[in-house]
């Protein structure tokens, strides 16, 4: 018996293959709780350690581990200000897709 089936094959080299794949490996360092949080904290600007752990009422162990993968990711970016550091989002369109998750959650139809 022959096979008649039709195999299509995946070019996984393609440039929009590496595309997608790059927006995978960000979205699912946005993909936890905490590092949510921080990012839709971070949507109204740069923020101090303190200032994110009040904005998001995380204590400092887990705020740490969780900016630690953002920053890893490249989702969240750190820089000196005055004599604090200060962290904020590595893309400010990182601010619409937390906005777009929300509205997903909602199921808020705009």
């Amino acid at each position: 018996m022959g096979n008649t089936g039709v195999v299509i094959r995946l070019n996984t080299s393609s440039e929009a293959d590496a595309k997608l794949l790059g927006a995978a490996e960000l979205l699912s360092a946005l993909a936890f709780d905490h590092r949510l949080l921080i990012a839709r904290a971070l949507q109204s600007g740069s923020r101090t350690l303190i200032e994110l752990s009040h904005a998001t009422g995380l204590a400092f162990k887990p705020l740490i581990s969780s900016i630690a993968k953002l920053l890893q990711s490249g989702l969240v970016i750190m820089r000196r200000q005055n004599n604090e550091t200060v962290y904020e989002l590595g893309n400010p369109r990182l601010g619409e897709v937390v906005r777009l998750a929300d509205r997903f959650v909602e199921r808020d139809p705009c």
